[in-house]
């Protein structure tokens, strides 16, 4: 098995804000992957976009601040860092660290299969074209495809709302608190996406 562990570029800087400053740190990179390679992302609090484009490479800046509420105290900035490994055809990206609050931006290749394991925020995906799998514990995860060859979708919303737009034939079921939404098609790749409490949705663009 091939195992290629990667080190980022990063960057601390000081935020002035206020009676006190508020330190940044920052992580840039871009891998080269295989065509049709899976891509697993785990990311805590905070805020995540992904996009995609034509190229062989995964590009992403990620932006790491202290979170507003601080359970453990300071944060030890010699400890945050993004831990990436290629293994085969699957690259895994996380930053590690306690107290933060975490702001990706990354582009894939329109082939990569998504997997998206997030606690708490907001998850945007635009312009996926393969297999996702999405989950989130609380907030809001979007998801937009150009694609229509799926062959289903689920999405299920614990307490909230799912929706799903641009696929006809749909089954949804509602309770109390919960909504699940299935769509079965012809077509080769799925999407599943899952929030504990929020709203999900999947966008056929």
């Amino acid at each position: 098995m091939k195992t290629l562990t990667l080190v980022a570029t990063a960057s601390i800087m000081l935020v002035t804000g206020g009676a006190l400053a508020k330190e940044n740190k920052q992580f840039q990179e871009q891998i080269t992957v295989d065509t049709n390679s899976t891509i697993k992302l785990e990311v805590g609090v905070g805020e995540f976009e992904l996009s995609t484009h034509d190229g062989q490479f995964v590009n992403y800046t990620i932006n790491v601040e202290e979170a507003d509420s601080k359970w453990f105290g300071h944060v030890d900035w010699d400890d945050i860092k993004v831990q990436q490994k290629l293994i085969n055809n699957t690259l895994h990206l996380e930053v590690d660290g306690d107290d933060i609050k975490q702001t990706w931006h990354i582009s894939v290749p329109r082939d990569a299969n998504i997997e998206l394991d997030m606690g708490v925020g907001e998850a945007h995906l635009t312009g996926v074209e393969a297999d996702v799998e999405a989950e989130l514990g609380v907030g809001e995860l979007h998801i937009e495809t150009a694609n229509s060859d799926y062959r289903k979708i689920n999405l299920e919303s614990g307490v909230g709302e799912a929706r799903l737009s641009g696929f006809k034939g749909q089954q949804s079921s509602r309770s109390f608190v919960s909504e699940e939404i299935n769509w079965h098609g012809e077509g080769k790749y799925s999407i599943e996406a899952e929030v504990g409490v929020g709203e999900v949705s999947v966008t056929q663009q």
